[in-house]
């Protein structure tokens, strides 16, 4: 079967001498040609496209007489080859083993906050304590900052000079 290409409707012009010329050289840049059909109607059409997956395309044993574009596999072609492999590796997967895998990591995680719940609850009254000096020396350091803000002085001398009897009044 063949399909004919109406030269002015894809672009070529009202020369139809170079339109198998120039199909060709798009033909060699990666167009293919795949048979796709509505499931719905029934109805098949030729799509002439460039599939984003890499095709090897099969060498045929017979010369055509006009332009040959390659085939591309339709989706459900695609999807159908790939079945038996998905099978097969879903077939080796160690299901069993992975939830035993899933159950150990659960368990050791429960000891874990369990383990996390008793600190905490044993150094409750050790943690109040350090609050409570974290609170203390923030209130210590916020004094000093006020003291250094109005007399910066203090970071050079620990005490304030005395008046000098002239400046004094």
């Amino acid at each position: 079967m063949g399909i004919a290409i109406d030269p002015q409707l894809c672009g070529f012009g009202k020369d139809e001498r170079h339109v198998d010329e120039r199909l060709g050289e798009i033909a060699a840049r990666g167009l293919h040609a795949t048979l796709s059909a509505n499931i719905l109607t029934g109805i098949a059409h030729i799509e002439l496209n460039f599939p984003k997956i890499a095709i090897v395309d099969e060498q045929i044993s017979w010369k055509p007489r006009s332009l040959c574009i390659p085939p591309a596999p339709t989706l459900l072609e695609s999807a159908s080859d790939a079945l038996p492999g998905l099978i097969a590796k879903f077939g080796k997967l160690d299901i069993g083993g992975s939830w035993s895998n899933v159950m150990d990591a659960v368990t050791s995680a429960g000891t874990l906050m369990g383990s996390a719940n008793t600190f905490v609850e044993t150094q409750q009254g050790n943690l109040a304590d350090i609050i409570s000096n974290l609170r203390d020396a923030s209130s210590a350091l916020r004094d000093f900052s006020y003291q250094v803000r109005d007399n910066p002085s203090l970071l050079l001398r620990s005490a304030d000079a005395p008046n000098l009897p002239e400046t004094a009044r």
